[in-house]
């Protein structure tokens, strides 16, 4: 019997002694060691909508001058009211119907007239927002359009400059659209009809 722990104990100390020696290792032998768990992309962030409640900066932002991108001209930008974007929340929030867009006229495109003598372009888009963040001295937009290409607006719109469409500009800020940008873009506040 004592002989067998000697012998146990002998072999459990060989075994031991291999295994924490790195000179008792076959020089071709590979060591090896788990592999580390692959890293897995981040999950793209989904749209974001935010509106600041009471918020109401419903209307028209006008150009003040021509805000071009590949042959497309920036229209206009709206944005719509409260009970719009309430009932956009609470419809489930579906980017083809987002309250806020901005409407561009292809630059080659005749110029209609309408009955009640408007003129508008033969040749239109309008990209919805497929997010954006209306807040007090905040606003950005992101949409996507087949032909425009990707639309950024980011910058901020002045609450004490809302329908003056002869004042100064109710919007101020920076436009990216199809890649091109535009630094200094400011629009003019219009209620409309």
């Amino acid at each position: 019997m004592k002989t067998r722990i000697i012998l146990t104990a002998g072999v459990c100390g060989a075994i031991f002694a291999s295994a924490c020696s790195p000179a008792e290792q076959p020089a071709n032998s590979e060591m090896t060691t788990p592999a580390a768990p692959e890293a897995q992309p981040a999950a793209a962030p989904g749209p974001v909508y935010v509106h600041e409640a009471g918020l109401d900066v419903f209307g028209y932002y006008i150009p003040t001058s021509d805000l071009v991108f590949n042959g497309w001209a920036l229209n206009h930008v709206f944005v719509g009211d409260s009970m719009m974007f309430d009932e956009f929340k609470a419809g489930g929030e579906m980017p083809d119907e987002a309250p806020v867009w901005a409407e561009f006229w292809d630059t080659s495109s005749e110029i209609m007239t309408n009955e009640m003598g408007q003129q508008y372009a033969s040749v239109s888009r309008r990209v919805r927002a497929s997010s954006y963040a209306i807040e007090s001295g905040r606003f950005d937009f992101t949409g996507s359009d087949d032909v425009v290409g990707d639309v950024m607006i980011s910058g901020m719109i002045h609450l004490d400059r809302l329908n003056d469409p002869s004042g100064p500009p109710a919007f101020t800020g920076g436009m990216e659209v199809g890649g091109e940008r535009i630094r200094n873009a400011s629009m003019l506040h219009y209620l409309g009809d």
